[in-house]
Formats: C-alpha cells, sequence, structure tokens
C-alpha cells in the first residue's frame, strides 16, 4: 500500500485522510476537461453539469 511505502502508520484516520487526498486527485484529473481536451462540450456530461441521461430517455 502507498502508506507503507512513505511510513504511514496504519491507522484509520491516516487511512481516511490518504483516501480522501486520493479520490480527490483522481476527481480533479477527471473533471478538468477544459484543460484537457478544450473541445469537449461540458454539456453532455452529467458529471460537468450537463445532461442526467441519454437524449432518447424519457423525461419526467
Amino acid at each position: 500500500m502507498l502508506m507503507d511505502q512513505f511510513d504511514i502508520a496504519q491507522h484509520p484516520l491516516n487511512h481516511e485522510k490518504a483516501m480522501k487526498a486520493y479520490f480527490k486527485g483522481r476527481a480533479e484529473a477527471l473533471l478538468e476537461v477544459d484543460a484537457r481536451h478544450p473541445l469537449a462540450d461540458r454539456s453532455l456530461s452529467e458529471f460537468t453539469g450537463g445532461l442526467t441521461c441519454s437524449p432518447n430517455c424519457p423525461r419526467s
């Protein structure tokens, strides 16, 4: 595990903090669409504030 590589004690609080940083980094990388894909249409993804389902799904 990554915590072992940096000699961080295996404690639930340390694990929670490490996982929070890990997932925050992943989320920032995934949601940084403008920098990675300048021609991407952000309105087509529910993760960037766009559609919540495909254009063919029924709306209520």
